[in-house]
């Protein structure tokens, strides 16, 4: 995990939003992908399918990683709409069914910063 000064010349920010209705519902998230002067670069929306308004957050994260992965962007800043999902991604706290992903979406990362909006 990265938490000195960000390198901005190559950073990408990843915003990450999601939306479940209820308490273990149907949910979605999605990820706007954005270079160092904050223009549009991409966008990402999925459907989840029942989970907790945690886990979509965390799942969020994760793809957002994994799309950074695939287009071989090795900067990363990931901003979050929630606290706790920031504050557990920071501590490197991940839950168990996303760790290996987690890990191998961020592996080959030169710098990694994890915020909340």
């Amino acid at each position: 995990m990265y938490n000195g000064v960000l390198d901005l010349k190559n950073l990408k920010k990843l915003q990450v939003k999601s939306k479940v209705l209820g308490v273990l519902t149907r949910g979605g998230a999605g990820v706007v992908f954005r270079n160092k002067d904050l223009a549009i670069m991409g966008v990402l929306a999925i459907g989840l399918g029942e989970v907790t308004s945690f886990q979509a957050e965390c799942i969020a994260i994760v793809y957002a990683a994994e799309k950074a992965k695939d287009m071989n962007w090795n900067r990363i800043w990931i901003e979050a709409d929630s606290q706790a999902t920031a504050t557990t991604f920071s501590r490197n706290d991940i839950p168990w069914s996303l760790r290996s992903r987690w890990k191998d979406a961020t592996k080959d990362l030169q710098e990694l910063k994890i915020s909340h909006i």
